[in-house]
């Protein structure tokens, strides 16, 4: 079934193409940056075990200490960046995450150690809600797609390219050292940001649905009541519980199964990740040509491409398999830029940043859930088991995403009339 014309070629927020460049590019490095303090630093974890001599449970907490400091602070910044500056806000969240960095770099016990983790995750907790915002706001709705596939590679730097970093300066300088390193450039970047033009008044104020203030009360409602942004929730959850326990056990895996040193085993890591420069643009793309004729396929195109990782990481694990984890890497890597988009298309204009940030909270739960499950199932039955068992929450997160496609139509017609 082709759906009618949704092109919107204006944007809210059109931007003259120097300063468009500037704030993409600004937006992009701080997403690297927020990547790889909180993500990209997984490649410490082995020599921080080591040193502090940490169980692989301990390890799972320091993981669901950052998703926990997300989830504490991602509604009220989110709701913050909607109802007062969102430029302020990604400035006010990069600060905190490059100090919380700089702080675990410094501390003397494991238990200051989870409290600057804590700290890191709640400075990353809106900064994703709050810049993707932005970008819909600078460019029509039929590009989304394909401009937040481009953005989100940001996360193959931050993530793949912390990895790799992290790994060689964690051999070169010790893990205290690397934290600090890795915080420094965080701080300038999130300084830069306050470069980024604001929402002119009249712009806001040129689309009637925009320019009422968001109550909290309010954006509950209209994302409680949502039922494709509930099921995409639920989707995001188990998705999260398999990526977070992917990227903080794969270098432990690699070098109890597979032999290897911490910076080979970051490298690896890092290298299978830098498939998303091609997975995340391309599914945008796919994302777009098939919501020319069907809009459901927001939720059901994440369905297929989850249910082919499940089954490509469950036998790459019980194979030794580095091929197929790579290709399994690259499937998992084109569902991201659809539950951002999901996001934006469901939900009125005024509540963009609050509706991603209500997102965020259930995805780092499933983070949080997942590298501390992970760590136990590792410690009773070995780390090669553990991550194959893990395998089931992709299944489940199919699930709801095709549940969220089902129901995407009625939610996407209702957010128009608002």
């Amino acid at each position: 079934m082709t759906v009618h014309d949704l092109s919107d070629t204006r944007p809210l927020v059109p931007l003259p193409r120097n300063k468009l460049i500037l704030s993409m590019t600004i937006l992009y490095l701080l997403f690297a940056s927020d990547l790889w303090a909180r993500v990209g630093i997984n490649a410490l974890l082995p020599v921080l075990q080591k040193d502090l001599q940490l169980t692989d449970i301990q390890i799972g907490m320091l993981g669901s200490a950052v998703l926990m400091g997300m989830i504490s602070f991602v509604l009220p910044a989110s709701y913050l960046a909607d109802r007062w500056s969102r430029r302020g806000t990604v400035c006010l969240m990069g600060l905190t995450w490059s100090l919380g960095t700089i702080l675990c770099g410094l501390v003397p016990s494991m238990g200051m150690l989870l409290l600057g983790r804590f700290l890191v995750g709640g400075g990353n907790s809106s900064y994703a809600p709050a810049s993707v915002s932005m970008l819909t706001n600078w460019f029509p709705k039929k590009s989304w797609g394909k401009v937040i596939g481009l953005y989100n590679t940001s996360y193959q730097i931050g993530i793949s390219g912390g990895l790799i970093v992290t790994g060689h300066l964690a051999a070169l300088y010790g893990w205290r050292m690397t934290f600090i390193i890795i915080g420094i450039p965080s701080l300038i970047l999130a300084l830069t940001s306050l470069c980024i033009p604001g929402t002119p008044k009249q712009a806001v104020a040129a689309r009637a649905e925009t320019s009422r203030k968001v109550s909290v009360r309010e954006a509950l409602r209209v994302i409680l009541g949502n039922r494709t942004l509930m099921a995409t929730a639920l989707a995001t959850t188990f998705f999260n519980i398999m990526a977070t326990s992917f990227i903080m056990f794969s270098s432990i895996y690699f070098m109890r199964e597979m032999n290897m040193d911490v910076a080979g085993a970051a490298s690896i890591l890092g290298l299978m990740g830098l498939t998303g420069f091609a997975a995340m643009p391309l599914g945008g793309y796919l994302l777009d040509a098939w919501y020319r004729h069907d809009m459901r396929c927001r939720g059901w195109f994440p369905a297929i491409c989850l249910l082919a990782a499940a089954l490509l990481f469950c036998l790459a694990y019980s194979w030794k398999s580095l091929p197929l984890m790579t290709i399994g890497c690259f499937v998992l890597n084109m569902v991201p830029t659809c539950y951002h988009v999901i996001t934006q298309e469901v939900v009125p204009a005024r509540y963009k940043a609050s509706s991603y940030g209500s997102l965020v909270i259930f995805l780092q739960l499933g983070g949080s859930i997942g590298s501390t499950l992970t760590g136990v199932l590792s410690h009773a039955y070995g780390i090669q088991q553990a991550l194959v068992w893990i395998q089931a929450a992709l299944v489940l997160s199919a699930l709801c995403f095709l549940a969220a496609g089902f129901a995407y139509r009625h939610d996407f017609f209702r957010a128009q009339e608002r």
